[in-house]
């Protein structure tokens, strides 16, 4: 099953931590958020689906992207730490 796009933009953050443990089940065998192809299209539709709800209460806003490849290139996959997603200058 796949995460469906919301309607009610008036979702809550909990709305979504709900939305993303109920799919992500302990059981590797039933986990849908995080075993194969559904890692990157469920985490992209709740993370988008998140973004609309706050964008309804403010065009303004946008969920930052890490664009991890940048990064690796640079670390040479090692150092994650040092992105500079993470430097408190970017905040």
């Amino acid at each position: 099953p796949t995460i469906a796009v919301a309607t009610n933009w008036t979702r809550g953050l909990a709305y979504y931590v709900r939305k993303h443990l109920r799919n992500a089940i302990a059981n590797k065998r039933t986990d849908r958020m995080h075993d194969g192809m559904g890692f990157l299209s469920q985490h992209m539709a709740i993370t988008s689906d998140y973004e609309r709800a706050l964008q309804a209460m403010d065009p303004q806003v946008s969920l930052p992207y890490w664009d991890y490849t940048i990064d690796a290139t640079r670390y040479n996959l090692s150092g994650w730490e040092q992105a500079s997603l993470w430097d408190t200058d970017l905040w």
